[in-house]
């Protein structure tokens, strides 16, 4: 029989802590890798024990976010071909996902998210998810996020008899959060369970901490636990599984507790241009409660190609994102690059919102620099220009942390620490 490579493709939807610019961006992704088995999915017991094996994957994707006042929505869609260098069949198929979401107040916010995949090889699956949630933000940096919702897996196999078609669905529900103790480091975690289950007998831990490395580049480590309780009952006349060469003489039942155990450490660093590189490794450890465990191992490397599309139709060379070094003790460098005319300045908490502020220098090409002495702490900001006897607030670019400054524009943000 001829084995079969699986794929897993996991969606998160999640809410942005900071504004985003509405925009369009298309990624291509590839990556090269080795795996020795593939673990489909964390909430259900299914494993494919096959032959190591060396596979290729190429992603092309999109997004799509689009903010309106106290409303947003983020669309993403994709494709996704995987080549398995050994006898497992290669994988094929789109995917989608959607999150919408409207904010209540200044701390709490409602939304839905939906997503939803079909994957093709010798047999089909389909994927399809929905799922309300309701967020609260106590601060900037930290934010709670409750969500419930159904999962629906259905598989179309094929046989000398026709196509069988099978469907099953899970009801979920979680509590996840996210906290940033510094503003390179983020923390996160959640607890998940099944409705119709004991959240103590099945339930699935989460928790990851990722660091952002300079400009572009970071490092993320996550790991989790999941614990999943069976019941069997076996009865004289041949009802329930064969546990051994004997039925019992009296119908018996018993759990059986099953583990699962996964780990992954993940970069990304700057390669040129819109490029970027990636690599991952991972370890999945399944103990089951009745026979051998199971191990996955899987490393793999890429390139990622995005362009954002919504520069297309926007003049950005007047946006901009401001750099910020530490130089020495309280002093800190700010630098921007300006291709406009007339003369910049930088004002914000740090002196009181003073304008025109401090003045930015022009220090090569269209480089501009200040020098400021900043104590650690969390600052807004603004950059101001000064051309033809008129002040104009400058625009940032969408990579630029920012919050809203209350009269429909944006304020920079900056942690130092």
């Amino acid at each position: 029989m001829k084995k079969v490579g699986l794929l897993m493709i996991s969606f998160l939807c999640t809410g942005t802590l900071f504004s985003q610019t509405p925009g369009t961006s298309i990624t291509v992704e590839s990556q090269a890798g080795y795996s020795t088995n593939t673990f489909l999915h964390p909430m259900i017991n299914e494993w494919d024990i096959s032959d190591s094996g060396a596979f290729t994957r190429l992603i092309p994707s999109a997004q799509i976010f689009w903010a309106t006042g106290r409303f947003s929505a983020d669309l993403s869609g994709g494709y996704v071909l995987e080549n398995i260098y050994d006898e497992r069949n290669n994988w094929n198929g789109g995917f989608g996902s959607a999150q919408f979401r409207y904010r209540l107040s200044e701390t709490v916010s409602a939304g839905a998210g939906a997503s939803g995949s079909r994957l093709q090889s010798e047999f089909g699956k389909q994927t399809l998810s929905f799922m309300p949630e309701i967020e609260w933000s106590p601060s900037l940096f930290t934010r709670v996020r409750a969500r419930a919702g159904s999962s629906f897996r259905t598989y179309e196999l094929l046989d000398d008899t026709g196509e069988i078609e099978t469907t099953d669905r899970f009801d979920f529900y979680g509590v996840e959060m996210e906290h940033w103790p510094s503003f390179r480091w983020q923390l996160r975690g959640g607890v998940y369970g099944l409705a119709d289950k004991n959240l103590f007998e099945n339930h699935s831990i989460s928790a990851s901490l990722s660091r952002v490395i300079g400009q572009s580049a970071g490092i993320a480590l996550s790991v989790s636990a999941n614990r999943y309780t069976n019941r069997f009952t076996i009865t004289p006349d041949g009802g329930g599984p064969q546990f051994g060469p004997t039925r019992p003489e009296e119908e018996e039942s018993f759990d059986q507790i099953d583990r699962l155990l996964r780990g992954s450490l993940n970069f990304t660093f700057p390669v040129a241009g819109n490029f970027s590189g990636r690599g991952s490794a991972g370890l999945n450890l399944f103990l089951p409660g009745g026979g051998e465990s199971r191990s996955d191992v899987e490393a793999s490397v890429g390139l990622r190609y995005t362009f954002s599309a919504s520069s297309m139709f926007r003049n950005s060379g007047n946006n901009v994102s401001p750099e910020w070094d530490q130089l020495r003790n309280s002093a800190v460098m700010v630098s921007i690059e300006y291709r406009g005319d007339g003369d910049l300045y930088i004002t914000g908490e740090f002196n009181d919102w003073e304008q025109p502020g401090v003045p930015l220098s022009k220090v090569s090409g269209r480089k501009y620099a200040a020098e400021l002495n900043l104590n650690p702490g969390i600052y807004e900001y603004k950059v101001l220009l000064i051309a033809n006897g008129e002040e104009t607030w400058v625009e940032f670019t969408d990579e630029t942390m920012t919050v809203s400054d209350g009269f429909g524009g944006t304020n920079g943000l900056i942690f130092l620490d």
